[in-house]
């Protein structure tokens, strides 16, 4: 438990350090969110500890796990989308098709 609330600290503060960045770049983005949910499975690794160890209830520890779990893919399906629509060199969701017309259609012929 002692190193897991280590991880949390670093984790935490590594992705802090990410978190301004995250918008613009799918990497840092990716980076941000490792960080985040490794210092969420070291929450999630120190509550279930403590739980045990106080009531000895140890089903506690994959019920968490599968937890942890659904909270990562559900995170993670915006990147997991971003990075194909990436490789299939789809439209980024930020553009919108209305101002690149009307942008467009502004210039000079």
């Amino acid at each position: 438990m002692v190193v897991a609330a280590v991880g949390i600290a670093i984790n935490g503060v590594t992705a802090w350090l990410f978190a301004s960045a995250r918008k613009g770049d799918i990497n840092l983005r990716a980076a941000f969110l490792h960080m985040a949910y490794d210092a969420l499975v070291s929450g999630g690794v120190v509550a279930a500890g403590g739980v045990i160890l106080l009531t000895g209830w140890t089903r506690l520890d994959p019920l968490v796990s599968l937890a942890i779990a659904v909270v990562i893919l559900v995170g993670t399906w915006g990147l997991l989308r971003g990075s194909v629509g990436m490789a299939l060199d789809a439209v980024p969701v930020e553009i919108k098709p209305d101002e690149v017309s009307r942008f467009l259609l502004q210039q000079p012929v």
